[in-house]
């Protein structure tokens, strides 16, 4: 199996979840002569990377196929007797990556733990557009999934479904220790809302960025600079893992917020109206829907960052703004993402 990769990309789950034809296998080791069974049927899916079609950038979800998947279980589950150890069964995923299989359940249940293999593969990220054409940035990453706790009773089908999750590859010689690092990504967004007077008022702020690509370059204390690459969340942050020398250390971090090209932005404007005769003036606000651009990392494009593992500690953040830039052929209705210098986010 090759090119397996992920990213914290749950939320993509649904794209290739299909539970239909999934494969059977029966597992490796029995529990004695058990009568009662129970079965858990799932699947398993990675994120291959990020590609850009036809203006559009589309992530590459695909199912993790032929991955071994073990399901392990206390031995003292089955039994008050059973001395300490864990029984495990295991089966495969098929071309569709789904698995299904039937354990030996005692009366009163035992709780399974479900988690398939670790692999190391490769994720690709769009890193630039070069004149209508994408440069692509490959990184091997290690993909993993993270082990599921499911309570089974006799006659139970459970169905769990999974997708991996990667971090790079710690390949450069005395790395001994991880660093973690957040980058927070927002939008700047339009909307209505109303003022201390109940009047209607334009909004703007800066709202969290879902599934988008951050490449950072560390550049560490010999000066070797590496990338590392990550997917917010649907928190809009992107979790890094850094490999490091030492728990206490600082490093100059270049951020990376790849363009996303979006085929419509909602931009608010205020309009007034004088009325000649009561002198009085009248102010509208207008929605205008700009047909075609893309969100651009605004600030940020470079920090100093310390690093001291202590527990309690906050995670060391960087916040990203990203501003809407209309295309030149289209309408911009007098926009400008110069209105966004003061907006905090």
């Amino acid at each position: 199996m090759k090119n397996f990769t992920n990213m914290k990309f749950a939320l993509l789950l649904a794209v290739v979840l299909a539970m239909v034809g999934c494969a059977k296998e029966q597992s490796s080791m029995e529990a004695g002569s058990m009568p009662n069974r129970a079965k858990i049927v799932g699947s398993y899916s990675y994120d291959e990377g990020q590609d850009f079609v036809n203006g559009n950038y589309v992530c590459l979800i695909k199912p993790a196929a032929g991955v071994k998947v073990e399901i392990r279980i206390d031995a003292d589950e089955y039994s008050d007797n059973a001395s300490d150890g864990v029984i495990t069964y295991y089966t495969h995923t098929d071309k569709d990556g789904c698995f299904e299989i039937s354990i030996p359940v005692p009366s009163d249940g035992v709780t399974a733990r479900v988690k398939p293999v670790d692999f190391v593969g490769t994720y690709t990220a769009v890193e630039d557009i070069d004149n209508g054409e994408p440069v692509y940035l490959e990184k091997e990453v290690v993909f993993s999934a993270t082990e599921a706790h499911i309570d089974l009773m006799p006659n139970d089908i459970e169905i769990h479904d999974g997708i991996y999750y990667h971090n790079e590859r710690n390949i450069e010689e005395g790395y001994d220790y991880t660093s973690e690092y957040d980058v927070l990504v927002g939008k700047a967004t339009y909307s209505v809302g109303r003022n201390e007077e109940n009047e209607d008022v334009i909004l703007q702020e800066y709202k969290v960025a879902k599934g988008v690509d951050v490449i950072i370059s560390v550049t560490y204390e010999n000066d070797k600079t590496l990338k590392y690459v990550a997917k917010t969340n649907s928190f809009g942050v992107a979790e890094f893992d850094i490999p490091a020398k030492k728990q206490k250390w600082s490093a100059n971090i270049a951020i990376d917020v790849l363009t996303q090209v979006v085929n419509n932005f909602v931009y608010y404007a205020e309009e007034y109206e004088y009325d000649e005769e009561t002198y009085e003036e009248t102010v509208y606000i207008r929605r205008y829907d700009i047909e075609g651009g893309y969100y651009q990392q605004a600030d940020n494009d470079s920090v100093m960052v310390s690093f001291d593992k202590i527990d309690g500690m906050p995670t060391p953040e960087t916040r990203v703004r990203m501003n809407f830039i209309p295309f030149d052929d289209v309408e911009d209705y007098g926009y400008s993402p110069y209105e966004w210098y003061d907006v905090e986010f």
